[in-house]
């Protein structure tokens, strides 16, 4: 990154944008210390970051926080961030720039691949897949999501949305199938739900 930024420019870095809190995207933010950068987090990120004991040294607390959007301006360029939720994380934002048509969410689309393990370590599994729908409603070419070395389109966002809704629904199947062979007789009995998920009925 360093090097791209210094083949593009040799002004230095004014601002930071903290996509979320963990430390694998934002773990070398502190190699811009000497500009002193505006750093711009949702308010999550920030709060969490604070509560690290110690704090993270190489991860500075952010000097800008919102709640739902904020729009970073310099000179000609525009960056709309907007929070829609947790997803892959608490915090974790949508950033779009409408004049390039890029749009950036980490973690939780993999142009290319299937979601890492565990879906990317992610939270809260229900707002992971409805994160697809609310990027979807962004109007860019070209997706920018971290990870696994390649850029996207709404084409992989679709896809991987697919691939999330099938697996949600074969994992609701298949866990219906085994709580009924396994307990439905006792529930019957009691008069309670037929399975220990209610929200797969």
């Amino acid at each position: 990154m360093l090097y791209a930024i210094g083949n593009t420019t040799r002004l230095p870095v004014t601002h930071l944008v903290y996509s979320h809190l963990h430390a694998d995207h934002i773990g070398a933010a502190s190699l811009f210390n000497a500009s002193h950068p505006i750093i711009i987090a949702h308010a999550e990120t920030h709060d969490r970051l604070a509560m690290l004991s110690p704090l993270d040294p190489l991860r500075p607390l952010p000097n800008v926080t919102f709640q739902n959007n904020y729009t970073v301006s310099v000179g000609n360029q525009t960056l709309e961030l907007s929070y829609h939720g947790p997803n892959h994380t608490p915090g974790n934002l949508f950033m779009y720039a409408p004049a390039q048509r890029i749009a950036v969410l980490v973690d939780v689309v993999f142009p290319g691949w299937a979601p890492f393990t565990e879906l990317g370590v992610a939270d809260f599994v229900p707002s992971l897949i409805a994160a697809h729908d609310v990027l979807l409603t962004f109007d860019f070419d070209v997706l920018v999501a971290g990870h696994v070395g390649q850029l996207g389109t709404k084409h992989d966002v679709l896809q991987q949305k697919k691939y999330l809704e099938d697996l949600r629904d074969s994992c609701a199947i298949a866990i219906k199938g085994i709580m009924t062979d396994a307990i439905e007789p006792t529930c019957h009995d009691s008069g309670k739900s037929s399975t220990a998920f209610p929200f797969l009925e």
